[in-house]
């Protein structure tokens, strides 16, 4: 797997984080539709960047050290 898509889908968990988190501070500000679809969106990228940590944990890959390029 290459490196742009190992970082890739481990930031998903923290970008799925940070919209979850600024999705409940200005909930207040949000109508219903925007909250619903920011929790949405957080709980799929959190999902995905979970499922890409237990992937590598069952190929007993460790997905936070990068892949030395051979040329």
């Amino acid at each position: 797997m290459k490196n742009g898509l190992r970082i890739a889908l481990l930031s998903c968990i923290f970008i799925g984080n940070f919209i979850l988190s600024m999705s409940r501070i200005f909930d207040d500000k949000l109508t219903d539709f925007q909250l619903g679809f920011c929790e949405g969106l957080s709980v799929s990228l959190v999902v995905i960047g979970t499922l890409f940590i237990v992937w590598c944990t069952i190929k007993k890959h460790n997905p936070f050290k990068p892949i030395k390029l051979t040329n």
